[in-house]
Order: structure tokens, then C-alpha cells, then sequence
């Protein structure tokens, strides 16, 4: 438990002022666009993603803007490619709940609690089976449900468990002690610094909760991968 949260900590220390400028630009730039702004999101929540994974599979850090001999081939677009099959499979087991539930007649309010559960439970049985297929892909590896499946038979416990103490545990604590307190105050709308500091903040602690959740999916990885993958240890911060 404490190499995982050690190893996401150590990623923060370095690349925080890379973090936080992305948490600046997605926060002030609904001020000069207008419209829905969530393939934005996306987009910058994936490079970020993906920008991890190579750090905590092969060390790289500046691969993006600086040329380095040493970098390895970018693999983003297998990388998007692994992002969708997860979310994938996440939406259409939600949309068959959905459909079954309003089939039924269910209640709404044992709907929100269903849906609820759904939304927690359902990503950690989705990672538990087909996790290893994002850093195998930022690997260059197969990332297809087949491989991901086949090595789950070695990786289920070892990222079931990370889950739980990892990001599980701590977005507990920060639900508890941060957002909560955070929701009971009555901040005015005027006090615009407070509440862009409050966002740039919770945007930063989700880059945290990403990096644990990261870190766990990339140890388990490195139990399967293959020898001529060619993987480095994780830079101590």
C-alpha cells in the first residue's frame, strides 16, 4: 500500500507545476468559450492519464514537448483506443441496468440508489478485469478484452486490493474531510477567487486520486508484461 501511494506522490512532486497549469486552463477557459466544454475535459484528462503511465512504466516525463533520444514510440493512439473499451464497457453495462430498471417500474428513488452504487461498483469490477489494458497499450502490449481478460487471472487480486487502499481509501478521506466540509459552506458567489481556488484544488486532488489509481494498474502490469517490453523502474521522487 505505501509504494502506491509513494509512487503517485512522487509523480505530483514532479510534474505538480505541469498539473496545475492544466487545472488553470481548464478552469478559466469557460470565461472565453462558450458551450459545452467536456471534449476538452476529456481530451486533457487522457494525455494526463497516459503521461503517467509512460512515467510509471518507463520513467518519461518530457516526451511531450522536449525530443528525447532515449523516449520511446508514443502510443497515444493505442492508448485512446484502450480508454474507450473501458468506458465502453462501463456505459453499456449502466444502459442494460438502466433499461431492465425502467422495464420493472422501479421506483426513482431505488433507481438513484441503484445507479449510485452502480457508478462505484461498476468501474472497480471493470478495472479488476480489464485494467492491465491501459498500461499495456501506453506499452505497446496487446490491450484487446481477450489478453486483458487472460491476464487478469494474475493481476485481479493484486489491482482489486490497490484499488481499495489506493484511491479508494483516500477518496474516502478527501470525500469526508474535504468535500463535505467544503459543500456545508456558504460561500457568496462574488468571492469568485475563493471558489476558483476551491476548483484548481479539487482538480489537483483529482490528479492525485488518477496518479494512485494509475500506479496501482501499473505495478499489477508489470507482474504479466513481457520481458521485450522493456520496462524501467519507477524514479524515486
Amino acid at each position: 500500500m505505501v509504494k502506491i501511494y509513494v509512487d503517485a506522490w512522487g509523480y505530483m512532486r514532479r510534474f505538480w507545476w505541469g498539473l496545475l497549469a492544466v487545472a488553470l486552463i481548464l478552469e478559466v477557459l469557460p470565461l472565453f468559450l462558450k458551450g459545452s466544454h467536456i471534449g476538452g475535459e476529456l481530451a486533457a484528462g487522457c494525455l494526463v492519464a497516459y503521461g503517467m503511465h509512460r512515467f510509471f512504466l518507463f520513467g518519461e516525463g518530457t516526451a511531450y514537448w522536449k525530443k528525447d533520444p532515449s523516449a520511446r514510440k508514443p502510443t497515444i493512439g493505442r492508448f485512446m483506443g484502450a480508454s474507450l473499451l473501458i468506458a465502453g464497457l462501463v456505459l453499456v453495462a449502466i444502459g442494460i441496468l438502466a433499461v431492465r430498471l425502467v422495464g420493472e417500474g422501479t421506483s426513482e428513488g431505488a433507481m438513484f440508489l441503484v445507479f449510485l452504487t452502480t457508478y462505484a461498483i461498476l468501474p472497480y469490477v471493470t478495472l479488476i478485469l480489464f485494467g492491465t489494458a491501459l498500461p499495456a497499450s501506453a506499452a505497446g502490449d496487446r490491450f484487446g478484452p481477450g489478453p486483458s481478460l487472460r491476464r487478469a487471472g494474475k493481476t485481479a487480486g493484486p489491482i482489486a486490493g490497490g484499488l481499495l487502499v489506493g484511491p479508494g481509501l483516500f477518496g474516502l478521506m478527501i470525500f469526508f474531510g474535504y468535500l463535505l466540509p467544503i459543500a456545508r459552506l456558504d460561500i457568496p458567489e462574488s468571492r469568485t477567487g475563493t471558489i476558483f481556488a476551491i476548483s484548481v484544488g479539487s482538480r489537483m486532488i483529482g490528479f492525485f486520486l488518477t496518479a494512485l489509481t494509475v500506479a496501482v494498474l501499473c505495478r499489477a502490469y508489470r507482474k504479466v508484461a513481457p520481458a521485450e517490453i522493456g520496462l524501467q523502474p519507477v524514479p524515486q521522487a
